[in-house]
């Protein structure tokens, strides 16, 4: 299950609004999508061997106290 679906079904029997905001961050935090607006808004920043998707989702780990 993922990291999304985790925190969203939290909030779903009581919070029918979360189940269309699962489906706005499941489009728009998706990893490509992410990599993609970073490719296109970076200017000085660049990618390596971590991905910024991958970032993204690291800090959403420890932000949310999963891991």
């Amino acid at each position: 299950m993922s990291l999304m679906n985790t925190l969203i079904d939290r909030f779903t029997k009581d919070a029918p609004v979360a189940v269309m905001t699962r489906a706005l961050f499941v489009n728009t935090l998706a990893p490509k999508e992410l990599d993609t607006i970073f490719q296109d808004c970076a200017e000085n920043q660049y990618e390596g061997e971590l991905l910024f998707s991958t970032a993204v989702h690291l800090l959403a780990l420890a932000v949310t106290k999963q891991q």
